[in-house]
Parts: C-alpha cells; sequence; structure tokens
C-alpha cells in the first residue's frame, strides 16, 4: 500500500500578519534588493509592502498546508501580467515552492482580473546574478528579452513568456 501526500495550496490576497511574516524573511538590505527593488527600504516595513496595491499591484501570499510559504506580486503592465516580489521562506527554499508560486500567481492573475485573464504574456525582472530564481524561471518557459535596468552597480534582465489557456 502506498502513502498518499495531499498537498494544500491556497494564494490569496496579502495580510498584515502575513507582510509581517513575510518583512523577517528578508534579512539584509542586498536581500531587499533582490526580492522587491530599490522601492522599497530595509529594514523591510509590512505596511509598505502591502501599500505597494495602491500602485497597482496586487500583492498574495502562498501557503501550502496552511504555513505561508511565500510571496508574490503582479500588476497589469504593457498588457500583460507582470509578475514581481517574488519570495519563498529561505526556510521553504529548494522545495518546489518558488515553481508554484509562480504559477499560483498567474493563475490568480488570470482568474481574478478581466484584462489580465486576456493577457498574452507575462513578464518579470530578475537581477543577472540571480542564478537559481533564473534557473527556475527558464525552466517555467520565460525567456531573455532584454537588459533591465542597473542598481546598485547590478544589472537586471527582462524575462517575457507567452501565455496560453494553459500557463503551465
Amino acid at each position: 500500500m502506498a502513502l498518499i501526500l495531499v498537498t494544500h495550496v491556497q494564494l490569496r490576497p496579502a495580510t498584515l500578519d502575513d507582510a509581517q511574516l513575510i518583512s523577517r524573511w528578508v534579512a539584509s538590505p542586498d536581500e531587499l534588493l533582490v526580492f522587491a527593488g530599490p522601492k522599497l527600504a530595509f529594514p523591510l516595513d509590512p505596511q509598505a509592502l502591502l501599500d505597494t496595491s495602491r500602485d497597482g499591484w496586487t500583492v498574495c501570499a502562498l501557503r501550502v498546508d496552511g504555513e505561508l510559504v511565500g510571496t508574490g506580486s503582479f500588476i497589469l503592465r504593457d498588457g500583460g501580467v507582470h509578475l514581481g516580489r517574488l519570495l519563498v521562506d529561505p526556510q521553504h527554499r529548494g522545495q518546489g515552492h518558488g515553481r508554484t508560486l509562480v504559477k499560483q500567481v498567474l493563475e490568480h492573475a488570470r482568474l481574478h482580473s478581466p484584462e489580465l485573464a486576456r493577457a498574452t504574456r507575462a513578464t518579470l525582472n530578475v537581477f543577472t546574478d540571480n542564478l537559481a530564481a533564473r534557473s527556475l524561471y527558464d525552466s517555467l518557459g520565460f525567456q531573455t528579452t532584454g537588459e533591465g535596468e542597473l542598481h546598485d552597480g547590478r544589472e537586471s534582465v527582462r524575462m517575457a513568456k507567452a501565455l496560453g489557456s494553459d500557463i503551465k
């Protein structure tokens, strides 16, 4: 008899309690820059993370079996779904949660926004030296489409993925 593990995955808008936990995952100014870019200050203020919704971002929390394991945000940009601020709890990395997070954020955007439901592409920016994230995005079908911005001497690239009816 085989043991079957059932995992419950839930992505929903982040709450202040979620943001307080997420802020503890960011241990240095450099980690904050990699996670959020230059617009948020270290130490990460939980309310400041949620306040990005004022700029149009939807901030989400990923829970697996009831435990907060990741966060990601999305916005409508140039007719597509733009992902940002993707982060997995350091204690839960290497378990496939990053892959689940990206897929869930894309699905949430499609289901909860008429404009994003019609989007034909997803985009994101990632620092060129963030090899783990780039490898994940490559494996999900994202391709480098151009150079991004320079922040504190670090280069980023833009990546994009075509979206069809099936975003997996």
